[in-house]
């Protein structure tokens, strides 16, 4: 690996589209920088940053075309202060039925993070009987690029470009690999959670500001959305509704993966996925639904002795 760089951003965006890139990224080099949570504050709680989701970038990576793979790893992902919100209720959306986004009442929670036990509590007296202390498993809520030289798409929605799609398995060791539609890639990144389950129900994880160390490639992995992967799981990713064909699409781009990366042919592919895939959920609460169809790596056939 290349020495690290440092960003230290002074400006953030509202949306994932052509500006004016903050730096230029060469492959393989390790970037360090920061971003503010949710509600646009600092590691010091002071408000540097528009809301929701202000993002930090863009970042071009010289090289990237269209029709590329942009792979992201993500080497290390902490909170960087002592306090993080998050709401209380559970969303509207995930109401039955469904209520008015109107309806959300935004009574926050405040936690404390405790960096060295790396735990959270939530203050207040909402468990007087009982001492809750939750492990920390920060999250990059937010990650994606410009989709076309014409589009801006604001910073809470997410597609086929990557954006706001909160799953809990983007995180410290994992890589995204994301679609490339302009040159250079045009990378935003953004909405650190502290803690955060699956689906998004209320709306938020823990929200906090976070510092980030990542670094990129280019590939060509022949994936038309967002993939990845980590220790366990090789994962495809696709935002849209209804929720069905979010998963069917998700299906198909993981039988596309395995049969073009692992050598594995369209019987070969059913017949492990039939047995060994997962289905896991990211944002439930923003313009479209994040399902993710998750394959272990234990399962890749081993070469014969």
């Amino acid at each position: 690996m290349k020495p690290a760089l440092q960003y230290s951003p002074t400006a953030f965006h509202l949306a994932y589209d052509i500006a004016q890139p903050v730096i230029s990224i060469e492959p393989g080099t390790i970037v360090s920088t920061s971003f503010p949570d949710f509600h646009g504050q600092d590691a010091s709680m002071n408000p540097i940053a528009g809301q929701p989701n202000p993002l930090v970038g863009p970042f071009y990576v010289p090289g990237a075309m269209p029709g590329d793979t942009l792979s992201v790893t993500l080497h290390t992902l902490q909170p960087n202060r002592t306090l993080g919100f998050a709401c209380k209720d559970i969303h509207p959306y995930m109401q039955d039925p469904p209520l008015p986004i109107t309806a959300r009442r935004r009574e926050y929670v405040t936690w404390q993070i405790d960096l060295n036990r790396q735990t959270a509590t939530p203050l207040g007296s909402f468990f007087p009987n009982h001492n809750i202390q939750i492990p920390l498993k920060p999250v990059l809520g937010s990650i994606g690029v410009a989709h076309s030289p014409a589009e801006t798409i604001p910073s809470r929605d997410c597609g086929i470009y990557g954006g706001n799609m909160d799953y809990p398995r983007i995180a410290a060791g994992s890589t995204l690999h994301l679609p490339v539609f302009v040159e250079g890639g045009y990378l935003y990144m953004g909405d650190g959670h502290a803690v955060q389950g699956a689906g998004e129900i209320t709306g938020n994880g823990i929200e906090v500001s976070c510092n980030i160390t990542f670094s990129v490639q280019v590939h060509k992995l022949g994936l038309q959305w967002p993939a990845g992967e980590d220790d366990e799981f090789l994962y495809t990713i696709v935002n849209m509704k209804p929720l069905e064909q979010a998963a069917h699409i998700a299906t198909a781009q993981m039988s596309t993966w395995l049969q073009q990366s692992y050598s594995l042919d369209e019987d070969q592919v059913g017949i492990l996925l039939g047995q060994l895939v997962r289905y896991e959920l990211g944002n439930l609460v923003s313009n479209a639904y994040t399902v993710a169809c998750c394959f272990p790596k234990a399962g890749l056939p081993k070469p014969s002795a």
